[in-house]
């Protein structure tokens, strides 16, 4: 038989974090994956946050879970990097208008990403305040990863004989609480008003 973990609301009964369903969480990720690429694409003052931001994501070996964002985001970085433009001072026009070009030979992917580089006016109210959209957008994307290793954890803690490997169980515990106090965390982070 297994003991509960000893940091409260983190085992089989856990009452404190709901799981996401798997249709909400992907749709949170793909609500945030494109606020944050339309913040880059839209909000030039400050593209250098959304970088530092992603890349502090790859840190953590978090990345964009959708393969059009993911796409989108390597041909801005190609861009970028070519040198033919310096994307922290150009135009949200101009930076489309290079996108288009760049994408006219990609139809099937372009398709997926026209979307991302053309604001209505719900979205344009949605990212006037792009700082609060920047973190708001990168703690939901790492507060789904988080989740999933939560869920992972305690699917393996539940798995473990706490008889016979009383340490294993202690460390999965321990990692439990580690990913419950991240996902509070995270959830803070993500309020935006």
């Amino acid at each position: 038989p297994h003991n509960e973990p000893r940091y409260g609301n983190t085992g089989r009964n856990s009452s404190s974090l709901p799981p996401l369903p798997l249709d909400s969480e992907r749709s949170l990720l793909e609500q945030a994956e494109s606020l944050i690429l339309r913040v880059y694409i839209h909000c030039p003052e400050v593209r250098s946050q959304v970088v530092s931001g992603l890349l502090a994501l790859e840190d953590r070996e978090i990345y964009l879970s959708f393969s059009h964002h993911r796409f989108l985001w390597q041909q801005i970085l190609e861009l970028q990097e070519s040198g033919a433009i310096e994307l922290t001072s150009i135009e949200s026009t101009s930076l489309i208008s290079y996108l288009q070009d760049k994408l006219a030979d990609f139809p099937q992917e372009l398709q997926y990403v026209s979307p991302l580089l053309y604001l209505d006016e719900k979205l344009q109210r949605e990212i006037e305040r792009p700082q609060l959209v920047i973190r708001a957008s990168l703690a939901c994307i790492e507060r789904v990863m988080c989740q999933k290793r939560y869920r992972y954890l305690v699917e393996m803690w539940r798995k473990t004989d706490c008889a016979t490997e009383f340490d294993l169980a202690h460390h999965y515990q321990q990692q439990i609480y580690t990913e419950l106090m991240r996902l509070k965390s995270l959830d803070r982070q993500r309020q935006t008003s």
